[in-house]
């Protein structure tokens, strides 16, 4: 009988095929640990953001106002002469991502003395179940954490 050296063609078919099953299980889990750390990159400016506004009513000693929608949130800044509101500024957040905010009102006030519209933001991440939210109180703290 002769002795065949190497491997056949069965055996290298099921190498390969282990090789594909691990590599996909470690793209899935990169990418998805990818999309929630965008996620969380929002929240991290959206929460320096909201401080920074904060600080900027009671130095300025303006009433600020931020309104959130789906795909962007957008700081107001109310204008005596013209009775209406000025934008400060825009922000839109990636693409599959969104935001909803649940607030005593549909804007969140940020007043001279301090004080804040409390609110609860919560960001969705299509790509994953994952998700984060913001809190901010009455007294202006403000913190971010995950929920399940």
């Amino acid at each position: 009988m002769k002795k065949s050296i190497g491997f056949n063609l069965i055996e290298l078919l099921v190498v390969v095929f282990i090789i594909g099953i691990v590599s996909s299980v470690i793209f899935l889990r990169n990418s998805n640990h990818n999309t929630f750390k965008q996620s969380q990159e929002v929240a991290e400016q959206l929460v320096m953001q909201i401080k920074n506004i904060r600080e900027q009513s009671i130095s300025q000693l303006k009433t600020l106002s931020l309104m959130i929608n789906k795909n962007n949130y957008i700081f107001y800044q109310y204008n005596e002469r013209n009775k209406k509101d000025d934008v400060l500024k825009k922000y839109n957040v990636p693409a599959g991502i969104q935001l909803k905010v649940a607030a005593d009102e549909a804007i969140i006030i940020f007043s001279p003395d301090g004080e804040v519209t409390p609110f609860r933001i919560t960001i969705y991440n299509k790509s994953t179940t994952r998700l984060l939210q913001i809190m901010g109180y009455s007294d202006g703290r403000t913190e971010s954490r995950e929920i399940m």
